[in-house]
């Protein structure tokens, strides 16, 4: 499962303590972009807010198999067979403090136990504030783990006796020792209230897991061009909002009709192509991306043409702008 959302609203570090995190780090330059890692990324995304908001996946999500890039797990991830009639299985759950997220919630809870309500399977968990609440089992997808590192932000997991209570608390790692032959960090746990010091624990390792990609992770260009583009929300239903209001719309002009609040566009006006774009090269129309442009000419990165007698590799082409 793509994790990009972890490096956002899925990360461990309150928001209080994001102006002080250090900044992401950036890839060194000359990276390569690569069409088939675009289109991975993008369908490994759409499976991962699809899971994160309804728990499920998409059998067939669309990557091309024929493409040894892309390896199918098995058959049946992308076959046309029947689902079978037995019940859903879910990932064993039995550390207290282990990091899920809540189907359809953008935060990361601690699970501390499961318990029956009748004949519902349900885990009490704990939320970042605090609180322990409980949810169906259903509704937890338990998050991929490693090792913390010094400074990383992390949960206490399986502790038990006198240091049970600090399970699927927040704590920072800082400076590292050693506990009963085991590496660990002396860790400092959020205070409950303000101006009151916070609890200072020694942990072994073993009782420390971190989300598996750190917030400083680094990103490919693609995904920090991505990121940096300004979020457009919820889509609008305008014709909803329109119909709400009275008013009649209508989806065409009739024949002769005039639209006097529209405009033709002019040869002036179009985009200009900068650097990165994907182009379609006239008359033959095939696809490249924009690499250099110098003047009226462009160095263009030819993507590979792929038919049923041959594969013509990738390679670098310059052509004028007013062919692309």
């Amino acid at each position: 499962m793509a994790l990009s959302l972890l490096t956002g609203a899925l990360a461990l570090r309150p928001a209080s303590q994001t102006a002080l995190a250090a900044p992401p780090e950036t890839p060194p330059g000359g990276l390569v972009e690569n069409a088939q890692y675009q289109q991975v990324l993008a369908v490994a995304a759409s499976q991962e807010q699809r899971l994160c908001k309804f728990g499920q996946l998409r059998k067939r999500p669309g990557y091309d198999l024929s493409d040894p890039f892309v390896v199918a797990t098995s058959e049946s991830d992308w076959s046309d067979r029947k689902p079978q009639s037995r019940k859903l299985e879910f990932a064993a759950l039995s550390v207290a403090g282990i990091p899920c997220q809540v189907v359809g919630e953008a935060t990361v809870v601690a699970f501390l136990k499961q318990i029956k309500v009748g004949k519902e399977l349900r885990c009490e968990v704990r939320l970042p504030n605090g609180q322990v609440r409980d949810y169906p089992r259903s509704e937890l997808l338990p998050l991929p783990t490693r090792r913390p590192l010094q400074g990383d932000w992390a949960l206490a997991v399986g502790l038990t006796g006198n240091l049970a209570h600090f399970n699927g608390f927040r704590c920072i790692c800082g400076i590292s020792a050693t506990l009963c032959k085991e590496q660990g960090f002396w860790v400092m746990f959020e205070p409950k209230a303000e101006l009151t010091p916070p609890p200072l624990e020694l942990l072994p390792l073993s009782n420390l897991v971190s989300l598996a990609l750190p917030p400083s992770a680094t990103r490919t260009p693609w995904e920090a061009r991505a990121v940096s583009l300004p979020s457009v929300g919820e889509l609008v239903d305008e014709a909803a909002l329109t119909a709400a209001r009275g008013i009649d719309a209508p989806l065409a002009l009739e024949d002769g009709e005039d639209d006097d609040k529209s405009e033709a566009l002019t040869e002036d006006e179009e985009e200009p192509i900068e650097e990165g774009d994907l182009v379609k090269v006239a008359p033959n129309d095939l696809l490249g991306i924009v690499k250099s442009i110098t003047g009226k000419l462009a160095k263009v990165q030819m993507l590979a043409l792929r038919t049923k007698d041959q594969e013509v590799a990738p390679s670098l082409e310059t052509y004028p702008l007013a062919l692309l």
